[in-house]
């Protein structure tokens, strides 16, 4: 393992440890997930008895809580967790690898995305958001 794989490492757990830190503790068990990108997210839209907010809307429906944590922070593209990114194409779709444009220079994300994730809405729900800078 090389030390850039290390590196990619720590800032992955980085990610996890202060997306956990920032959970009220009260709304913890309405967190929506975040995993976007790789599609885990929208697994559930079909079960309309899933506790996500991405569940197909049926008439006279239950009345769901979603609960959403967004951190904004400064962050590179193109930066340590894109480790050997665009020469390994894989390596582009590291966790907390931001490309935006192939260059690398400071940006503001919402969770270390970009664009940042988004919110489901559907009726009948009621949304809690924490958002820490």
């Amino acid at each position: 393992m090389t030390k850039l794989s290390i590196l990619c490492i720590a800032a992955q757990l980085l990610i996890t440890c202060r997306a956990l830190r920032f959970v009220d503790p009260e709304l913890k068990k309405y967190l929506q997930p975040e995993d976007i990108l790789y599609g885990k997210y929208d697994q559930f839209a079909d079960d309309v008895n899933s506790p996500y907010c991405t569940r197909k809307c049926v008439e006279g429906g239950e009345p769901r809580t979603c609960y959403y944590v967004f951190t904004i922070e400064q962050w590179t593209t193109m930066g340590v967790a894109c480790m050997n990114c665009p020469q390994n194409k894989t390596h582009c779709y590291n966790h907390g690898c931001v490309t935006a444009d192939g260059v690398e220079r400071g940006i503001l994300t919402i969770n270390r995305q970009l664009p940042g994730p988004s919110i489901q809405v559907r009726n009948h729900l009621e949304i809690y958001s924490n958002l820490w800078s």
